[in-house]
């Protein structure tokens, strides 16, 4: 889930209004300025993910992680996306087959948890 919407945020950017005038890249931006935090373009930076940036790897560091934004004005629609995103999965998991690819050998990988090194790969038939 995560990482599906580190790719595809729900929002494009959040908006704030600077509370104290805030050094960036040595320009000065003064109280009271709006600025917006792109989160589509944030998301994507080789310098933060990586020059796979654009794939979906579910084992990402998730440090930089931001669909919602952060600390105290989190966007309050958080826990009901997240929500709505386990519903979704649920449906699709009981109206759906998803079957192994026949004769694909899955390697699994012992880090903090097991998980598959190179991901499943299925067929999905209704």
């Amino acid at each position: 889930m995560q990482e599906t919407l580190r790719l595809y945020a729900p929002v494009p950017g959040l908006r704030r209004v600077l509370s104290h005038d805030t050094r960036v890249c040595g320009v000065t931006i003064p109280r009271g300025a709006t600025i917006v935090h792109c989160l589509n373009m944030y998301a994507h930076l080789p310098e933060l993910w990586g020059a796979d940036h654009g794939e979906f790897r579910v084992d990402r560091e998730r440090a930089s992680y931001q669909p919602f934004g952060a600390g105290p004005r989190t966007c309050i629609g958080r826990d009901v996306a997240r929500v709505e995103f386990k519903i979704l999965l649920s449906h699709l998991l009981h109206n759906f087959i998803f079957t192994p690819i026949s004769g694909e050998r899955v390697e699994m990988e012992r880090v903090v948890s097991v998980k598959p090194r190179s991901g499943y790969h299925f067929q999905v038939s209704i």
